[in-house]
């Protein structure tokens, strides 16, 4: 949980912050049962659904690696559920 939320607010911060430092960005995290965790992060920036980005290569150490978009790789690779709805 704790990469997943490094990575979105990265992310936020770099891409959907950048040039406006005066926005917010709200976090929530519950456990409606046992076992069972969710993350709920919202900003002000432009919409980014990371559902429907297109998916890269994996990272190959070998070649010329491929920084940029690995964050949502990694959030795809360790959450179990990956879910964007756009606010006003």
């Amino acid at each position: 949980m704790e990469l997943c939320l490094e990575e979105v607010l990265s992310n936020i911060i770099r891409h959907g912050c950048s040039n406006q430092p005066d926005q917010s960005i709200a976090i929530q995290f519950c456990s409606p049962r046992e076992n069972y965790f969710v993350l709920v992060v919202e900003d002000e920036g432009p919409p980014f659904n990371p559902v429907d980005a297109p998916e890269l290569p994996a990272f190959n150490p070998h070649a010329d690696p491929q920084i940029a978009g690995q964050g949502i790789h990694l959030l795809r690779q360790l959450a179990d559920a990956l879910e964007y709805q756009p606010t006003p």
